[in-house]
């Protein structure tokens, strides 16, 4: 998919959100996440909107935009009621505890946005579940909207509390902690179920989940600390001194 030749929506050349282009996009929504973005055809999101084939085209443009644009529609409704990841500022913080407090809400926040069960957030996840597995060429706009800037946060998180002769290691570290953060948005409901103890709530599992992953953290920056003192500490090999000839 390319932006190359593409005609621009009616829609945003307006920039009037219209009730019927929010319909299109919720049904959509509904199909992509149901069939993937082979699968679903156009007429068949239009069956589902009860709409003619033309508003796709007036609206949209094309199915390739309109794919692109649910996204932005499916991720919307999390990112409307939070800041945006690039508009965080990572304070400066005294010490590790400090810097846990700072950041265990935002270890909640991304894991919540993964288990959520509205409809919204179902249909999120199943389209992503199905780009990951199957993906279009629309992975890399997303891939740059979506996670590079959750990516850089995480880095800037790290950094703050890294040794700054490891901070090189934080784009490494934001990787892993967003693998194991985003793991559960996988789980297609009910299969998320199984994430779960008996009788324990979603709300329940994602800050004692939060929780475990940093202290688990926390504990590695304490270690690295460590390391880079005891390296400052050490002294250089002294130099062998060569004999005049």
């Amino acid at each position: 998919m390319t932006a190359a030749g593409r005609r621009k929506p009616a829609a945003r050349e307006s920039g009037q959100a219209s009730p019927a282009r929010q319909h299109l996009l919720r049904s959509a929504a509904a199909v992509f996440s149901d069939k993937g973005y082979k699968g679903a055809s156009v007429r068949m999101i239009c069956s589902q909107a009860d709409m003619n084939l033309a508003s796709v085209n007036y609206y949209f443009g094309t199915k390739e935009n309109l794919y692109f644009e649910t996204f932005q529609y499916v991720f919307s409704d999390s990112s409307r009621r939070q800041p945006k990841w690039g508009e965080i500022v990572v304070p400066e913080m005294a010490d590790l505890e400090q810097w846990r407090a700072f950041a265990r809400p935002h270890f909640i926040r991304v894991l919540g946005n993964c288990m959520s069960r509205d409809k919204l957030s179902v249909w999120r996840r199943r389209m992503i579940a199905l780009e990951l597995t199957r993906p279009t060429p629309c992975i890399k706009k997303l891939m740059e909207e979506y996670h590079q800037p959750l990516h850089d946060f995480f880095c800037r998180l790290l950094a703050a509390a890294m040794p700054a002769s490891r901070r090189d290691a934080a784009p490494r570290w934001s990787q892993i902690i967003l693998m194991s953060l985003s793991s559960p948005s996988h789980l297609i409901p009910p299969m998320d179920e199984l994430l779960l103890f008996q009788g324990e709530s979603q709300e329940v599992w994602v800050a004692q989940t939060a929780d475990f992953l940093l202290e688990l953290l926390t504990a590695r920056l304490r270690e690295l600390a460590r390391e880079a003192r005891e390296e400052a500490a050490t002294p250089p090999p002294a130099v062998p001194e060569v004999p005049l000839p």
